[in-house]
């Protein structure tokens, strides 16, 4: 069964996987790159920014479902802090933030004005759908 390398797009299970791929930089087989998993640049997918547990991280989670269920829930409760729609989702803040982001990068989520605290006692900006 094939066991794909989430850094060079390989085969893991290949004995000689390891003479391609260093696991961080991707595939260094006589210098040349093989062909990676293909990814959803930002903000269509979730973005990363150290290659290493930071990109592996962001190819195990689903940005565009997260992000309908974003959606969703804004239209069917109204303007509210990312922290507020973690709370109404049951997800973790860390997946449903980056999503608020990628939402605002391609203006479908505009910022209210208003201020909410969040569970830290800070002042969390408080978005709304673009188009309802």
């Amino acid at each position: 069964m094939r066991e794909c390398c989430l850094f060079c797009g390989g085969d893991r299970s290949e004995a000689n996987h390891l003479l391609r791929c260093d696991g961080r930089q991707g595939a260094i087989d006589a210098g040349a790159r093989v062909n990676r998993r293909r990814v959803a640049a930002y903000p269509d997918g979730a973005g990363w920014k150290e290659p290493t547990t930071s990109r592996e991280a962001a190819e195990t989670v689903d940005a565009a479902t997260v992000r309908q269920a974003v959606r969703v829930c804004l239209r069917q409760h109204g303007a509210m802090t990312a922290d507020e729609c973690a709370w109404r989702l049951g997800a973790s803040v860390l997946t449903i933030r980056p999503r608020f982001s990628e939402l605002r990068a391609t203006a479908e989520i505009t910022d209210t004005g208003e201020r909410h605290r969040n569970a830290s006692g800070k002042r969390a900006v408080v978005w709304t759908l673009t188009i309802p």
